[in-house]
């Protein structure tokens, strides 16, 4: 809720402040990025929790399309009071996610799903008393909220054209299959 109010007040003012809103997915890299990094320490337990068994929807962008996006955006005063959904070229569950990025690594695991109102507990007891990342309220509603974007109107005003998920993962070379991290 406070990103959209957030965008409303930016958008009300675009033209004078040159504005344009970009809205990327989870992205990934080689590396990581920080809500994948955390969703893969959770793949690393023998069992793992999926929130309500990862049927959320995501729709994940390799860090090179959302790079080109954004370039594509850049000094374009046409693009400013827009809002484009930098999102990856293929909607997969967390499930999905999860046994691909498994795969990738040559593992298997076996999943639980937890429901959401206990993890949502978790996240409010154990949270704040605890470092890890995975268990911060954040990262709670990033593994429990869909973030499946359309995104027509970069493709059609930007040429944006992003790779799935199964061809960005084969870029990652830390996710590799025999790769340790």
């Amino acid at each position: 809720r406070s990103k959209r109010e957030a965008e409303r007040l930016v958008l009300a003012r675009a033209d004078r402040l040159g504005v344009t809103v970009v809205r990327p997915t989870l992205v990934y890299e080689t590396g990581g990025g920080i809500e994948l990094q955390i969703f893969e320490r959770l793949l690393r337990l023998p069992l793992v929790p999926l929130i309500d068994g990862g049927r959320v929807r995501k729709n994940p962008v390799h860090v090179e399309d959302l790079v080109d996006g954004l370039a594509a955006i850049a000094g374009r005063r046409e693009t400013f009071g827009k809002i484009y959904n930098l999102c990856g070229g293929e909607e997969v569950t967390l499930r999905e996610l999860a046994e691909l990025l498994l795969e990738r690594r040559g593992e298997r695991r076996r999943f639980i799903s937890v429901p959401l109102p206990l993890c949502r507990l978790a996240a409010g007891v154990i949270g704040p008393l605890s470092r890890r990342r995975e268990l911060a309220r954040h990262a709670l509603a990033g593994l429990s909220q869909d973030a499946s974007l359309d995104p027509t109107a970069a493709g059609r005003d930007l040429g944006y054209h992003p790779v799935g998920v199964r061809e960005g993962l084969a870029r990652c070379a830390d996710l590799q299959p025999g790769s340790s991290r």
